[in-house]
């Protein structure tokens, strides 16, 4: 899902990273919110500031991010 996301655009070239692991770091801290009950709203505000501190973008509105964070949440819950 991250990789089709894609927020760097690594994934969307024809000079593709040969690993696939540009988002692994990503990975934990979004389990972690999901495991804590994070809506999607908190959620794409904590992958916003999360972006900002390791990969220096800068958000202009935290729920930037609300489309995809919903589908990982559905995703998440669905199966549970």
């Amino acid at each position: 899902m991250l990789q089709v996301w894609d927020v760097l655009g690594v994934y969307q070239s024809n000079n593709r990273p040969l690993d696939d692991e540009e988002y692994d770091d990503l990975v934990d801290p979004i389990r972690d919110w999901l495991e804590s009950g994070a809506t999607p709203e908190e959620l794409s505000a904590r992958l916003c500031r999360r972006l900002e501190s390791h990969y220096g973008l800068q958000c202009i509105n935290e729920l930037a991010d609300l489309d995809f964070m919903r589908e990982v949440h559905s995703w998440w819950w669905s199966g549970r």
